[in-house]
């Protein structure tokens, strides 16, 4: 008959230590959350990135719990402001991507300026927060006041995008203005 042993304290600390060693090297080789944000944001202003992830938001919004002067950074003084690519506000992207922080100034509400031929009109624009979607039905080109809703969950991302031809822009020009 065999005998058996069971295994020894040495056995069961190098296993452990083996499987610690495991937990490291894949936590180590993980991207660094705040890399992460920031490879998100440069995406974002380059035009590489035009919609965001919920998990990719929520990062977002962890992050500006743990780094609020990083929240005032992107907001900037007005507390809301455009991080999709653009060329001083005329969207280079299908979808626009604003991030609006708790305390706004005077300029909280945004201006879509849509440019376009009239064959393009009437164009409907999806506007959608963190916890509150609308419309915004453009008939002619012009200024469009977009007012949002003050008692709502922020800071919070602000995605629009043309409803009515499948997200596309396409040959209209929008143009993001704020204190107007």
């Amino acid at each position: 008959m065999k005998q058996r042993f069971s295994p020894t304290p040495g056995f069961w600390l190098l296993m452990g230590t083996s499987l610690a060693v495991l937990i490291f090297f894949i936590w180590g080789f993980s991207t660094p959350r705040l890399d992460r944000i920031w490879e998100l944001e440069e995406g974002l202003k380059t035009g590489r990135v035009t919609q965001l992830s919920r998990s990719e938001k929520n990062t977002f919004y962890d992050v500006f719990e743990d780094y609020p002067d990083y929240l005032e950074e992107l907001a900037g003084r007005r507390g809301i402001d455009l991080m999709s690519s653009n060329s001083d506000g005329l969207s280079l992207t299908d979808k626009l991507v604003l991030i609006r922080k708790a305390a706004l100034s005077d300029c909280g509400n945004f201006v879509l300026d849509v440019s376009g031929e009239q064959s393009e009109f009437p164009i409907i624009f999806s506007v959608q927060g963190r916890s509150w979607q609308k419309e915004v039905e453009v008939k002619v080109s012009g200024r469009n006041t977009v007012l949002m809703p003050k008692d709502v969950l922020v800071p919070e991302f602000i995605e629009v995008a043309r409803k009515n031809n499948n997200g596309q822009i396409g040959n209209v020009d929008v143009k993001v203005r704020f204190c107007e």
